[in-house]
C-alpha cells in the first residue's frame, strides 16, 4: 500500500519571436514504511531509498524550431543518511520535427548523489559501494505522438 501526492504546473508565454517555456512540479511518496521493494532484480531494494519527496523545474526558449533548455531535479529520500537523495542538473537542445508532436533531444545530465553508489556485479552477485558519488551522462531522446 502506499500513497503518491503530486502537483505540477507548465506554462508556454509568447516572448519576442518565439515563447519562453517552464513548468515545475513537486512530488511525495509514501511507501508505508515497507522495508523492501521487488523490482524484478538479483535483489530487492531498501524502500526507504525510493520513499521521501522531491521537485524539479525546467525552463527553455522555443524558436524557428529549436529550443535550449535547462532543467533541476531534488530528490530528498527517507533512507538513513539520505541514501536515496540526489540533485540533478540537465541542460540541451530540443528539435521540433512536426510542432508538439515530434522532436529530438540532446543534452548533458550531472547526476549528484548524497551519498556514494553503489554497485552490483552481475557475475558475482554482489553489492557494493563505490567511492563515486556523482555520473555524468549525454542523453538523447525522440519524442513522438499521433
Amino acid at each position: 500500500e502506499y500513497h503518491m501526492y503530486t502537483v505540477d504546473a507548465f506554462t508556454d508565454y509568447p516572448l519576442g519571436p518565439g515563447s519562453l517555456t517552464a513548468e515545475a512540479a513537486w512530488l511525495w511518496l509514501d511507501l508505508d514504511d515497507a522495508t523492501a521493494l521487488d523490482l524484478g532484480g538479483p535483489s530487492a531494494v531498501n524502500a526507504e531509498q525510493s520513499q521521501g519527496y522531491g521537485y524539479y523545474g525546467q525552463v527553455g526558449y522555443y524558436i524557428n524550431r529549436w529550443q535550449p533548455w535547462a532543467e533541476y531535479e531534488h530528490w530528498e529520500s527517507d533512507g538513513p543518511n539520505d541514501i536515496g537523495s540526489f540533485d540533478t542538473y540537465r541542460v540541451g537542445l530540443s528539435y521540433f520535427l512536426a510542432g508538439h508532436n515530434a522532436n529530438i533531444k540532446i543534452g548533458y545530465e550531472y547526476f549528484k548523489a548524497d551519498e556514494n553508489l553503489t554497485a552490483y556485479d552481475t557475475v558475482t552477485e554482489l553489492r557494493s559501494v563505490t567511492s563515486e558519488d556523482a555520473v555524468h551522462t549525454f542523453v538523447t531522446g525522440l519524442y513522438v505522438t499521433y
